[in-house]
């Protein structure tokens, strides 16, 4: 894992936790591949920013506006892909 690829990755989840959305917006491509795990409404492959945001968006109105990102570790990269452990909350 390159120094500068994890920085991104801690620069971009910092953004997340801290609701940075310009910052968020430039640092995620327009044309990302993510891959949301799971067997509900927002789980799945995204393939462009708008899908990111717009499944984002859903998680926040799921939450009521409550969703938060508490922590982020466990970062694995591999070439162009990133892996991801992941603590958010809601009420």
């Amino acid at each position: 894992m390159g120094n500068q690829e994890k920085q991104i990755v801690v620069e971009f989840w910092t953004s997340v936790k801290s609701l940075d959305l310009e910052k968020i917006g430039q640092l995620l491509t327009l044309d990302v591949n993510w891959s949301q795990p799971g067997v509900n409404m927002i789980s799945g492959l995204k393939c462009s920013q708008q899908e990111v945001f717009g499944m984002v968006g859903k998680m926040f109105e799921i939450s009521d506006n409550t969703l938060q990102l508490n922590a982020f570790n466990s970062i694995s990269i591999h070439g162009n892909q990133v892996a991801c452990l992941l603590h958010w909350t809601a009420e």
